[in-house]
């Protein structure tokens, strides 16, 4: 099921790369999975007698790691190649 919230970020991907603009798909992708888990880890911090984690079914669970390590993965990748760019840039200045 999708949720009204996951309805914006689909819209805002999909006219990004209509629009030619993936900085914006990218942005609103990285920045809407790193809110979430920013906020069920504050939902977790203050409420510490049920944690969500702990209460999660397996799937959802699953479903969370595998966001998790997407996102990693894919700020890797870009800090990788933003490295690569970087080093392409200086050798030709030099």
């Amino acid at each position: 099921m999708v949720s009204g919230n996951s309805l914006l970020d689909i819209f805002t991907d999909v006219s990004g790369a209509l629009m030619n603009a993936p900085d914006l798909a990218a942005g609103d992708l990285f920045g809407s999975n790193m809110a979430n888990v920013f906020i069920l880890g504050i939902i977790d911090l203050v409420n510490r007698q049920k944690r969500v984690g702990q209460q999660a079914a397996f799937e959802h669970a699953l479903s969370a790691g595998l966001a998790l390590f997407l996102t990693g993965l894919g700020s890797m990748l870009l800090l990788l190649l933003y490295i690569f760019g970087m080093c392409v840039v200086f050798r030709q200045e030099g």
